[in-house]
C-alpha cells in the first residue's frame, strides 16, 4: 500500500511539471523564429494599406499579436494557441474580436527561409487558404522573407 502511494504521489508531481513547464505561444514562436515582419518585397516601405507582408510581435505581457498591416499599430490580433503539427508547421489560432472568431493558420517555414501559409480556415471548417492555395482562385499563397526580427 505505502508503495502505491508513493507512486501516486510521483504521478501527480510529474504531471504538475508537466503542465507548469508548457510553453507560452510567444515561447514557441520564438524559438521556432516567426517572430518579426515578414513580406512578399520587404524593399517596399512599411506603409498602411500596402498589404505587402504580416508582423508577429511579443508585447511586454508575453502575449503573441498577429499585425495583417504592419504599419497598422493600432491593429493587432492576440495568437491565443500555438501547437506544432508535422513537417515543422506552426498552427496559430488567431482571435479576430471583431468578428468574433477565432482562426486557425498552418505556416511553414520553407527550405529557402520564406513564410507560407499552408491552410487557413475558420471554427466551421471554412478555408480560405487549402493545401498552399487560396480557395477563391486557386493560386498558390505566396512565401514572405523575413524583413525585420523580433519586433
Amino acid at each position: 500500500m505505502a508503495l502505491l502511494r508513493q507512486f501516486l504521489a510521483l504521478l501527480i508531481l510529474a504531471l504538475m511539471a508537466g503542465s507548469a513547464g508548457a510553453a507560452t505561444p510567444a515561447e514557441i514562436v520564438r524559438k521556432w523564429g516567426l517572430i518579426g515582419r515578414w513580406a512578399i518585397d520587404c524593399a517596399v516601405p512599411v506603409q498602411r494599406g500596402a498589404n505587402n507582408g504580416v508582423a508577429y510581435e511579443i508585447t511586454r505581457e508575453g502575449r503573441l499579436i498577429y499585425r495583417q498591416d504592419p504599419a497598422d499599430r493600432d491593429r493587432g490580433y492576440e495568437v491565443v494557441e500555438v501547437t506544432r503539427g508535422e513537417n515543422n508547421m506552426l498552427i496559430l489560432h488567431t482571435e479576430f474580436p471583431n468578428f468574433q472568431k477565432t482562426r486557425e493558420n498552418g505556416i511553414v517555414l520553407q527550405a529557402d527561409g520564406t513564410l507560407r501559409s499552408i491552410y487557413n480556415r475558420d471554427e466551421a471548417g471554412n478555408y480560405t487558404v487549402r493545401d498552399g492555395r487560396f480557395v477563391a482562385s486557386g493560386r498558390e499563397t505566396l512565401g514572405l522573407h523575413r524583413c525585420e526580427e523580433g519586433i
